[in-house]
């Protein structure tokens, strides 16, 4: 196997360039990552509340994509997530986003 070949686990990289194993990620740094994600690409009448950063709507759609599913599958391996992250996510599921049950 050659470096090329080798899987390697995704890797969130914050504003100031720190590099952050999905897994090490805290569940909320997650959520936020996702939700951010979710503002810069929906259409405006279907944001969720929160913050809104530079950069997510330059990134290729399918790295968005990619970015996405991985952060939902990280999520759902954080169990029990808080109330109100349970809430948000269920919005953006009715709004589109796909997310495992």
């Amino acid at each position: 196997m050659n470096a090329n070949e080798l899987i390697t686990e995704p890797v969130w990289k914050t504003q100031d360039g720190k590099r952050i194993p999905y897994s090490k990620m805290r569940t909320s740094h997650l959520f936020y990552a996702l939700r951010m994600i979710w503002n810069h690409t929906a259409p405006p009448e279907m944001h969720i509340e929160g913050g809104r950063y530079d950069g997510p709507e330059s990134w290729p759609i399918e790295s968005r994509r990619r970015k996405v599913q991985a952060l939902v599958a990280e999520l759902s391996r954080r169990k029990p997530l808080p109330v109100w992250m349970i809430a948000q996510l269920k919005q953006m599921r009715a709004k589109g986003l796909q997310l495992k049950p």
